[in-house]
């Protein structure tokens, strides 16, 4: 559906390449995730709460202009 948008989806934690692999697999996510364990990213994206990231997501142009950004967000099962 988004792709119909052009737009590119990304997943980001702490978590280490590894188990974000599996995660990826038993979710079957169709999207690349990407992995932060120095949580740089997500500092940037002020995401971070302690040692957890909050659920969030968003929404860049491909010129890097934030266009929306929404905290918390519920996790789709």
């Amino acid at each position: 559906e988004f792709a119909l948008l052009d737009y590119d989806i990304y997943g980001v934690s702490a978590d280490s390449s590894a188990a974000q692999s599996k995660w990826q697999m038993k979710k079957q996510l169709p999207f690349p995730l990407i992995s932060d364990p120095k949580r740089s990213l997500i500092g940037i994206l002020e995401a971070g709460d302690g040692n957890k990231t909050k659920h969030s997501h968003f929404v860049f142009e491909k010129s890097g202009k934030l266009l929306d950004q929404r905290m918390p967000v519920k996790p789709v099962d």
